[in-house]
């Protein structure tokens, strides 16, 4: 068996390695394209998929956005109401409160006018004795100067006899 024989085995060997290699290589390309089938089945699946949940998806925020919308009046239309019925219980609130202001004025308004008429009298009374007494203080001016001039008078005639007296 020489190196024929081996020469021989090693070539049924590598051939037998070859159709394997190659057995091999058109099942992994079988494979492989049965791979891209699937996927591509997968990715047409995964679209539908998706595509379905965006649809649903969609009405749902659509619903969902209607549905806040309503809300969303309904509690305009209620603050509206609240907004409404506050403005007019303030409306009446500030038209007793006028009402009670204006009488509270009007009595304040008497008031100064009676206070008024007192100072007046007051004033009239304060001039009257002012009068009265500048006439009095003009009287014991007068008085005064009199009485004055009198002394002066006695105090010169006195200053004038003394002055004899001692030139005598």
């Amino acid at each position: 068996m020489a190196t024929q024989e081996v020469q021989q085995l090693l070539e049924q060997f590598a051939l037998a390695t070859q159709r394997s290699i190659a057995d091999l290589a058109s099942e992994m390309r079988q494979e492989a394209a049965e791979t891209r089938r699937q996927i591509a089945e997968s990715a047409v699946e995964t679209r539908r998929y998706v595509d379905e949940s965006a649809v649903e998806t969609r009405r749902y925020v659509d619903e969902s956005a209607g549905e806040t919308r309503q809300y969303v009046d309904q509690v305009a239309i209620n603050l509206r109401q609240y907004v409404d019925d506050s403005a007019s219980e303030t409306r009446r609130y500030f038209g007793v409160a006028e009402e009670g202001l204006r009488r509270d004025i009007q009595l304040v308004a008497e008031q100064v006018m009676s206070v008024d008429g007192k100072l007046e009298r007051f004033r009239g009374e304060v001039n009257q004795e002012f009068t009265e007494v500048k006439s009095m203080i003009r009287l014991s001016y007068a008085e005064l100067d009199r009485r004055l001039r009198t002394l002066e008078d006695v105090v010169l005639t006195l200053q004038a006899r003394v002055e004899r007296l001692e030139a005598a």
